[in-house]
Parts: C-alpha cells; structure tokens; sequence
C-alpha cells in the first residue's frame, strides 16, 4: 500500500476523513430523531429511515440506520469489518470482488486507527471511483465509516489543497460492547465457545466492554439530484434491502449467528 507522502498531503485527507466520520454521525443522528423517518422491519432488522437535502452532493439523501447485536467481541468485528481483505464478504456493492488498499495514514498509536484509501476490483464499477476509510478504536468502543469518492477528487486532497468541497456520502458501523462481563459466546475461527470466566478485557474494548456486540450500521444513498424530491417506498425498499442483506452477510460471515437485533 502507498502511503501518502506529504505532510500537507496527510492533513488534507485527515480533514476530509474527519468531515466523512462528522457526516456519518449526523446521518444515523438523522434517521433515529427526524420526524421524517419511517420504521420499516426487514428480516427482522427493524430500519429508521429518512431523507433530506444535501448541499454537497447536491441533491436528496436517504438516510438509514438500525443496531443489531453479534455475540462475537468488539474486537473481532472490529478487525473484520476493517480490514480490506475480508470486506467482500459483506459489502453488497463489491459484487464479491477482491478489494485492495491503496494508501495508509496511521491517525494514532494504535494500530486500528487508520485512514485508507481502497479500489474494488470490479469491472462494473468506475476505476475512477475509489473508497475512503477511517477506522478508529478506542476504549469505548469502535468505528468504520467510508465514502466513494472520485479518484480526480481525491488525488488534489493528498497533493494538500483544501477537501472542503469534495462531495461525501457518508456510510458505516459503530461497534460498542454489549455491556455482558461473563461471555459464553461463539467466537470466529472454528466455532468454539469461549469460556464463562475469561476476562472482560479480552471480551472488550480496553477491559470495559462485554462479550458480544451492538453494532450500529448508518448508509446513506442519493435519491435524487433535486434537493425538492420526496422520499417514496420504491427508494425506502433499495436502502432496506441494502441494510437487510449486509446484516445479514455479516451473520453469517461471523460464525452465522442467529438474527438478533434492535431497533436503532
């Protein structure tokens, strides 16, 4: 993987990484407190939906949010969801398709909390579109927030000029302990039980967190150029598909685990 060479360079991506988490947040902020949102059940994933007007892309955003639990830790979803190499095992929009990365920027000491650029090896998708990620984790819990963003975009942001303007459609997961000290849970890799007395600290983010997970999952898409355009069901049954089927590729990539969830 590359690694962005200027100083400049690293703090415009930074800049436009920190724009993309803020964005995030507001999304599922968005699709849990607007009076907008419609709540829709989908394999028993319920989904809070929402849409408004966007400046930058300008046009008519959905978007949606749910919270659904895993027994496996914070730390081993965390490392999934992250990592590049097992990305195709639960995004939808590369098609299966091999996913590499292409420029690092450690934000931290520890070794999750990373910025990086990644490019889906799929033939229907534009080489001119790649993907921005930040993850970043700590003790109380854990993000993976990315955008597509366009290749010609993105190279002024690593030559140091201001990323102000580059257009960010904001999607991702915060992952959180679910507060459960003694864990009897299924772990990932080989479908063993981990014993009852194990530490909270190997359950957990930092020794605080429990055996299993809440993992908050946020996506938002562009409806409509027209920032007038209203939400219709035809848009709300794509974002719940979406949602439905990512869940789902995360269950089962993750020891198939029974489907469990709340409403976010």
């Amino acid at each position: 993987p590359g690694v962005v060479p200027s100083p400049e360079g690293k703090r415009s991506m930074m800049r436009l990484a920190q724009r993309m988490v803020s964005n995030y947040c507001l999304s599922v902020s968005r699709s849990n407190n607007s009076r907008s949102t419609f709540v829709s059940e989908l394999n028993e994933v319920g989904v809070r939906v929402t849409a408004h007007k966007s400046p930058e892309p300008n046009g008519t955003i959905l978007c949606a949010a749910t919270t659904f639990w895993l027994p496996n830790s914070p730390q081993t979803v965390f490392n999934f969801l992250k990592d590049e190499r097992t990305r195709p095992q639960w995004d939808v929009l590369s098609n299966g398709n091999p996913v590499q990365e292409v420029a690092h920027i450690a934000n931290g000491s520890h070794p999750g909390c990373c910025i990086s650029v990644l490019r889906a090896s799929n033939a229907s998708q534009s080489s001119n579109m790649l993907i921005l990620q930040e993850s970043s984790i700590d003790s109380s819990g854990a993000q993976v927030v990315y955008s597509p963003v366009d290749l010609a975009a993105l190279n002024i942001a690593m030559s140091g000029e201001d990323p102000s303007y580059i257009p960010l459609s904001s999607s991702g997961f915060a992952i959180s302990p679910d507060g459960s000290h003694n864990s009897s849970k299924t772990e990932q890799g080989g479908g063993a039980s981990t014993s009852s007395g194990r530490s909270s600290s190997s359950n957990g983010f930092g020794g605080g967190g429990g055996g299993g997970s809440l993992i908050t999952v946020g996506f938002q898409i562009m409806v409509s150029n027209l920032p007038s355009a209203k939400l219709n069901m035809e848009s709300v049954e794509t974002v719940n598909n979406l949602i439905g089927t990512t869940v789902h590729q995360i269950k089962t990539a993750l020891n198939n685990c029974p489907s469990a969830s709340t409403t976010a």
